[in-house]
């Protein structure tokens, strides 16, 4: 068994007021050590959980983190680590979180539920403390995500597989690849002072019916909309970022 400590100080939390629905999440980020007795080797990992009160919606990830974070980053874990790089959004017994990494777009939605917040987090350090989080390194899709995605072995699967898309149990895990319908040759990577910007930004989510629209900016400040269907397959796309020839003509 892994031994797991929280760091003093590291933990944060908010509440945070979606719209439509009126609903409020709750997001809580922690920092662990972790010691994992296999390979003899110390660790930190940041964990990252949403609740909903309301209906009481769970989700959850974890991501390995340098020896120096911990440090550098008490107090704005919430702002620089989760919601710089997620949106979120809660309806229909769902929370699908959505986020941008160069040509790739992500969703992770979860219909888990628990009857209170502190057995919903004790059942994660469970995982925590018994799962062998891997340092395998996976090529292409999973490498990529690895780093800030849940270890369920599940969903590693998945990832190593290079999978588009996967179900299990309460989670569900999607990937869109943007080159399919992006033709701005800037979008996922501009020269600048310090080397190259890579940043796809998602900046908007709306769930409109039965419908998602989802807007992304790419390092090049050009957009493109995505319009995408409960399974999250994309319907339709436009914006500056899809006007011109493929870049792969």
């Amino acid at each position: 068994m892994n031994s797991i400590q929280l760091l003093e100080g590291s933990e944060e939390y908010r509440m945070i007021q979606q719209t439509e629905p009126s609903i409020e999440i709750q997001i809580h980020v922690s920092v662990f050590k972790l010691f994992l007795p296999h390979i003899e080797e110390t660790r930190y990992i940041e964990i990252i959980t949403l609740y909903v009160p309301q209906n009481h919606l769970f989700w959850w990830i974890w991501q390995k983190i340098s020896r120096d974070q911990p440090e550098n980053h008490n107090g704005r874990r919430i702002d620089n680590s989760f919601l710089r790089r997620y949106s979120i959004h809660s309806s229909n017994g769902k929370i699908s979180c959505f986020t941008g990494f160069t040509s790739k777009m992500c969703i992770i939605e979860s219909s888990e539920t628990c009857e209170n917040y502190s057995d919903a987090y004790n059942s994660v350090l469970s995982v925590a403390e018994k799962e062998e989080l891997t340092d395998v390194r996976y090529k292409g899709m999973a490498l990529m995500m690895a780093f800030w995605i849940n270890a369920r072995p599940d969903f590693l699967n998945f990832v190593g597989n290079e999978q588009s898309g996967s179900s299990y149990k309460e989670y569900k895990y999607k990937v869109i690849d943007l080159n399919k319908s992006i033709t701005d040759p800037y979008f996922y990577s501009t020269r600048c002072v310090g080397g190259p910007r890579l940043r796809t930004k998602i900046t908007t989510v709306i769930k409109h019916q039965e419908k998602w629209q989802v807007e992304l900016e790419g390092a090049s400040k050009k957009t493109a909309t995505f319009i995408l269907d409960e399974n999250y397959e994309v319907v339709d796309v436009f914006g500056k970022a899809v006007e011109g020839p493929s870049i792969y003509e």
